[in-house]
Order: structure tokens, then C-alpha cells, then sequence
């Protein structure tokens, strides 16, 4: 496996990143029951945890995160991500965990895009994938982070092709 730390642009998805290796071990992947939330409770508020359906392909949101249900202003717990709008932020995080799911491995991504007061803003994904039998993807445990204001003024060390603009 590369060295995604090295991608990882936000310190607590690092340390995410860090327990799921931990408890990975030297499976591929976790299985669910291998986690334990008491382990990680600074970063349970921006975590998602998706159930994976392969017949056909979609993903159901077990847990949202409070930090996560505020930044969308929702809370999707039991839902399906395919039951929203056909936004460019939705398909990219669609995207994400069928890249997490093809690849057996981490996938982490940094955007930005404009919200709904036009106050523009980026976040930090982390997609980590579990498994049951070891070899088949059937959770992806998310790490989000969503911060106001443009990454360039955050980051301007980090380049703008590694941080795609999502259009309204």
C-alpha cells in the first residue's frame, strides 16, 4: 500500500488514518467489528459510516457525524446517498467510495465549493474501507472535515490542480 499519509492534508483524518491501520493489521482490511468507537471519541462527530449494497451498487449512511450533519444541515442517518440531488459534490463523493471499494484501500480528496449563502468553503474526505470476509468491501467509515473560506488562503504551499472547484 503507498504511504497516503503523505496525501493527507488534515491532521485528524491522519489520525483516522492511523487507527484503521492499527486495527487493520496485516488484513487488507478491518472488519466493522474491529472498531470500537470508545477508541476514537475526538473524532466521532466527523465521521460517516456507510454500509455498502453491491446488487445493485449503492451506499446507505449508518452513522452521521454531528459535525457532518451540520455542515449539510441534515442528518441522513438510514438513508441512501443516491436519494439526493445529482450535485457535483454528490458525485464526487460517489466516486470516492467506488474508487475505495475498487481499490480495497484508502482514498483521500480535498475540494472546494461554493455553499448556499455563495460563502465559499472546502473539506477533507477520508474513505476507509471494512470488509467481513477480508477481500470484498461492505462498510466505508468517512472522515469529513469542512472548513470555511478557499484551501488557497488556507494552504498556499498546496498547488490549486489538487483542489477541484465544485460548481453550484
Amino acid at each position: 500500500m503507498s504511504n497516503i499519509q503523505d496525501t493527507i492534508l488534515h491532521p485528524r483524518l491522519v489520525q483516522l488514518y492511523d487507527y484503521w491501520n492499527a486495527i487493520r493489521g496485516d488484513r487488507p482490511m478491518p472488519a466493522r467489528c474491529d472498531m470500537d468507537p470508545v477508541d476514537i471519541p475526538a473524532l466521532l462527530a466527523n465521521i460517516v459510516l456507510l454500509d455498502v449494497e453491491h446488487a445493485p451498487l449503492r451506499f446507505r449512511v449508518r452513522v452521521y457525524g454531528t459535525a457532518v450533519t451540520d455542515s449539510r444541515g441534515a442528518d441522513l442517518t438510514g438513508r441512501y446517498l443516491d436519494e439526493f440531488d445529482d450535485s457535483p459534490a454528490l458525485q464526487m463523493y460517489i466516486s470516492a467510495n467506488r474508487q475505495t471499494i475498487e481499490t480495497k484501500a484508502p482514498h483521500f480528496l480535498t475540494a472546494q465549493y461554493p455553499d448556499n449563502s455563495c460563502r465559499p468553503s472546502y473539506f477533507h474526505r477520508l474513505g476507509l474501507p471494512f470488509s467481513k470476509d477480508g477481500s470484498r468491501v461492505d462498510m466505508i467509515l468517512v472522515g469529513f472535515y469542512r472548513k470555511f473560506g478557499t484551501f488557497q488562503e488556507a494552504r498556499p504551499e498546496i498547488t490549486a490542480d489538487r483542489v477541484p472547484l465544485l460548481m453550484k
